[in-house]
């Protein structure tokens, strides 16, 4: 009798399958960890988003009206459809252009378009996840961008355009030539 209770008392081996099934079981409490964290983080990111952008849209009343040519840039598409305005380069997306369509969508705007537009860039990247948190001051290195920078800035510089409002993602920035 007292073989059969020192037996009982001794914990059963786990068997390898058992301890693969903790182990993945473990594997996913860590995941479900990291996909919690991350929500927090994105709603968080969302939270900030929104405020940046609200203050933007704000802002951007006094200088723009529902229908106007707006030029955007450094990946900011939606402030298009946000404000209701119209690219002035055609697409609201105009960092998806090749360099050589970009070249000729400005020289068409130009011609068309007597009146300079009102500009609002990003400052920052807005491609990733959790943009503005955690502001990486950096703008994205992806080449479609890198290699239209020193147009814009020409642009900008040339039509003398200058900054009128800022938040900590955003400028707005009007020529005094019109």
């Amino acid at each position: 009798m007292e073989e059969e209770k020192k037996e009982e008392d001794k914990p059963e081996e786990e068997t390898p399958q058992e301890s693969k099934k903790k182990s993945k079981l473990e594997e996913m409490k860590e995941t479900i960890a990291e996909m919690k964290e991350a929500t927090k983080m994105m709603e968080a990111a969302n939270t900030e988003r929104a405020k940046v952008v609200e203050e933007l849209l704000n802002e951007l009343k006094k200088y723009i009206s529902e229908g106007d040519y707006l030029l955007v840039y450094e990946g900011i598409p939606l402030i298009h459809f946000l404000t209701k305005t119209k690219p002035y380069l055609d697409n609201p997306w105009v960092d998806l252009y090749r360099l050589d369509i970009f070249l000729k969508k400005f020289e068409h705007a130009l011609k068309q378009r007597p009146i300079l537009p009102v500009i609002v860039r990003a400052k920052a990247n807005t491609s990733t996840e959790t943009w503005p948190k955690g502001i990486v001051s950096t703008l994205s290195q992806k080449n479609r961008y890198v290699q239209k920078r020193p147009i814009w800035d020409k642009f900008v510089t040339s039509n003398q355009y200058s900054i009128v409002w800022e938040n900590d993602f955003f400028e707005i920035l009007i020529t005094g030539i019109n």
